[in-house]
């Protein structure tokens, strides 16, 4: 079975490594430079290491625990609210532990499928001016509003997904000169502006010093501020940043902003995942099931199992 997978984040990778598995002819094609979706860390040209998207992800399931094969470590972070389950983080950076896994997939990289169609029983995709094979079976693990936008030939898929909401969210990221006076390195506040503030640089991986934050804004306030560039939104926060962290902007080494348009799942889909009126065309991710890292893998591993029965 050829099988064509849009998405190389955590979802399509865990679909693909198990069809692959069983012999199936596998072709992941992703927009962006590189695997993990928001299992992403940013690097500056100094070397410092900022997660700018997942902080950590909890084992709750055990594929989930065979599919990480013991390449995750643990992040131990004195955190200011209570918390059942370790904190298990990739090192050096967030998605390293998706690179075995990847390594014996065929992923085509900056590739964006712009066009889906079906013909005579199977499915052609094409974008860029280019086309990029014939399918058997096609599997999108994008974001729900993209999703929806290459698939609006599926009524069925459009009114079903339609129903998923995702909210954004504005990460910072910046390190201090001298190390700040905080006795936590995690810590939450849902109803404030910045919702999430960690010490990045606690993590195993990562160097130590100088120290590094990373602060995300509230839903809220992302939604309310998603079409501010980078600079008017570090404006607005970055003060308040720094109240936080008990340091001024002139304790602060370099500070940046990354704008997630789609980082949480709010109102999940309800199920693992969701097939067009032809059976041979589906959709999953995150969104699928919930906000966790786990949510993800969960959606393209059990539409995985299902295509294998079926």
């Amino acid at each position: 079975m050829r099988v064509a997978i849009i998405g190389a984040g955590i979802s399509g990778l865990s679909c693909a490594k198990v069809l692959n598995g069983a012999g199936h002819d596998i072709t992941i094609f992703e927009k962006s430079r590189g695997i993990g979706g928001r299992l992403a860390t940013r690097r500056t040209p100094d070397g410092l290491r900022f997660d700018h998207g997942a902080q950590f992800f909890t084992i709750r399931t055990e594929p989930f625990r065979e599919f990480l094969a013991g390449e995750t470590l643990k992040w131990p972070a004195r955190r200011d609210f209570a918390q059942n389950n370790d904190w298990h983080i990739g090192a050096p950076d967030m998605k390293s532990f998706l690179r075995t896994i990847a390594g014996s997939l065929n992923i085509q990289l900056e590739t964006r499928i712009e066009a889906i169609t079906f013909d005579d029983g199977l499915w052609r995709l094409g974008g860029q001016g280019a086309e990029f094979g014939v399918f058997d079976r096609v599997i999108i693990t994008a974001p729900s509003v993209q999703v929806q936008a290459l698939t609006e030939f599926s009524p069925r898929l459009q009114s079903h997904i339609g129903a998923v909401h995702m909210a954004p969210c504005w990460t910072f990221m910046l390190t201090l000169n001298n190390p700040s006076v905080l006795d936590q390195d995690a810590y939450r506040n849902p109803q404030a502006n910045l919702a999430w503030r960690g010490r990045n640089s606690s993590k195993a991986g990562r160097a130590a010093t100088p120290e590094c934050w990373v602060a995300h804004a509230s839903p809220q306030w992302s939604t309310e501020n998603l079409e501010l560039d980078k600079e008017q939104a570090l404006q607005m926060l970055l003060p308040e940043i720094c109240q936080l962290l008990d340091a001024s902007i002139d304790d602060l080494i370099c500070f940046s902003a990354h704008r997630w348009r789609y980082a949480k799942v709010t109102k999940p889909l309800g199920a693992p995942f969701i097939s067009d009126e032809t059976g041979t065309l589906f959709a999953a991710g995150d969104w699928c099931l919930g906000a966790r890292v786990e949510d993800a893998f969960t959606s393209g591993y059990e539409l995985a199992q299902h295509l294998l029965k079926s």
